[in-house]
């Protein structure tokens, strides 16, 4: 039985520094020996873990992508971490795909209150493609100044409703949610769903989450169904309380303040109140 149990240690053996020397073999550990400053020695001592990194390691080449990612624990892969006596533990890491997915995780957690696709809000600058729209362009430039130059205050946007222009507002609000709590309201859509819900107890908690987050991104205003509530009670209250609070506000129209003007005078004697309306969107946004 003795010389049994000898001959399968034998053969486990030999099985082991074969596995060992096809392993040295590989690229992924020639690169894992030389990051991390081992030797055979040490996978002799760590054989099971170094099987494991490898194995890990071999799912991760051609990858594209997390869609296409084979693991149970899609975004990770194994990093080596080892003590003073040189014994081996794998740590499950965030990969170059899980670091961007996390980061994305982190800014929309930044998002407090939105109605829109959350992919615009992860519109990254340099996938848009600005070479044909000047205007865009200049929005970039005067957004770029304002972070540069630290000043905490937004603008109005005059733009022609596009893709490109959501995705530019995107990418700019991408920007505040890496550091700060957003907000990124269709205003048309908003107006509906707050009528809607006027009835609810959570429509005052739905305007003043709109009313007080740090950075706010109101799109395609004067494109709503106009009336005293949706623009007293509603839009003016925002404007009103961001203005006296100094919150930054991003506010965007297919229409100048002008146009704006005029649409938001439904009958004789609402001149002064769209007065005050302008004004105060003046003095909150850069125009």
């Amino acid at each position: 039985m003795e010389k049994i149990n000898k001959v399968a240690i034998n053969n486990l053996e030999t099985i082991k520094q074969n596995n060992i020397t096809q392993l040295m073999a590989t690229t992924i550990i020639q690169e894992a020996l030389s990051k991390y400053r081992l030797t055979r020695g040490d996978i002799e001592n760590n054989w099971i873990e170094f099987i494991n990194y490898h194995d890990d390691h071999k799912q991760c080449i051609g990858c594209t992508g997390l869609d296409k990612c084979p693991k149970a624990s899609k975004g990770y892969v194994y990093q080596i971490e080892s003590d003073q006596n040189r014994n081996v533990k794998l740590i499950a890491t965030p990969c170059r795909f899980g670091k961007i997915l996390q980061q994305q995780y982190a800014i929309l957690s930044n998002v407090l209150v939105s109605n829109i696709d959350k992919k615009i809000i992860l519109t990254r600058a340099k996938d848009i493609d600005l070479s044909q729209n000047e205007k865009l362009k200049e929005i970039y430039v005067a957004f770029n100044q304002n972070i540069n130059a630290g000043r905490k205050k937004g603008m109005f946007i005059k733009a022609p409703m596009s893709k490109e222009k959501l995705l530019v507002l995107g990418s700019i609000a991408r920007t505040y949610a890496l550091d700060h709590k957003i907000g990124f309201i269709n205003f048309p859509n908003f107006i509906i769903d707050l009528k809607g819900r006027m009835a609810s107890s959570d429509y005052l908690d739905s305007l003043n989450s709109i009313k007080t987050v740090e950075y706010l991104f109101l799109d395609d205003i004067g494109n709503e169904y106009v009336t005293n509530w949706s623009r007293d009670e509603i839009l003016f209250s925002i404007i009103a309380y961001r203005l006296q609070n100094d919150l930054v506000t991003y506010i965007s129209s297919e229409y100048d303040l002008k146009q704006l003007a005029k649409y938001y005078t439904i009958r004789s004697g609402d001149e002064y109140r769209v007065k005050s309306l302008i004004e105060k969107m003046k003095a909150l946004c850069d125009t």
